[in-house]
C-alpha cells in the first residue's frame, strides 16, 4: 500500500500543473453549461459532467474524440426524444421498463453509428425522465460542441497531444 501511494505521489509531483488545467477547464465548461441549463436541468449536466472526466482526463481515448463526444449526445437526445414523444404517459412501473429501453436504444445506436460515448447514455436518461425541450437539444449540442473547441485548444496548445 505503501509503494501505491508513493507512485501516486511521484506523479502528482511532475504532474500537478496539468492536472490543476485539466481540472480547470473541466470546472469552466460545467460552468457555462449550468449558466444555459439551469438547475432544472440537474440530471442533463450529469452526464456532460461525465463528458467532462472522459475528454479532460482521457483525451486519447476514442471516446474522447469530437466524432464520439457529439454525436454519442445527439444519438442520446434523439433516444430519450422517442420516450418523450411516444412513451411519456406511461404508468410508473412501465415507465422504468421504458427508461432501461431509452439507455438501451441509445448504447445500440451508438454502436452501429460508430459514435460511442458512454456518457451520452446518461443524455438519454435524461431526456426521457425530464422530457424533451428545445432548451435541453441546443445546451447539450452546443456544450458537446464548446467541449471539443475546448479539448482541442488545451490540449494541442498545451500538452501537444492530438485530439
Amino acid at each position: 500500500m505503501k509503494t501505491y501511494f508513493k507512485r501516486v505521489a511521484r506523479r502528482f509531483a511532475k504532474n500537478w500543473q496539468n492536472y490543476l488545467i485539466q481540472s480547470f477547464y473541466a470546472t469552466f465548461a460545467i460552468f457555462i453549461v449550468f449558466l444555459v441549463l439551469g438547475m432544472a436541468h440537474t440530471i442533463i449536466v450529469a452526464s456532460i459532467a461525465s463528458s467532462c472526466f472522459v475528454i479532460f482526463v482521457m483525451p486519447s481515448s476514442p471516446t474522447a474524440q469530437p466524432k464520439n463526444l457529439v454525436g454519442g449526445h445527439i444519438v442520446g437526445l434523439a433516444s430519450g426524444s422517442l420516450y418523450t414523444f411516444f412513451a411519456r404517459d406511461a404508468v410508473q412501473p412501465r415507465s422504468f421498463i421504458f427508461y432501461a429501453l431509452v439507455v438501451g436504444i441509445s448504447i445500440f445506436l451508438m454502436i452501429l453509428t460508430d459514435t460511442e460515448h458512454p456518457p451520452a447514455a446518461g443524455t438519454a436518461l435524461g431526456v426521457a425522465v425530464q422530457g424533451f425541450s428545445f432548451n435541453v437539444v441546443v445546451a447539450v449540442v452546443m456544450s458537446t460542441i464548446v467541449l471539443s473547441i475546448i479539448a482541442r485548444l488545451c490540449f494541442t496548445a498545451k500538452f501537444g497531444l492530438s485530439y
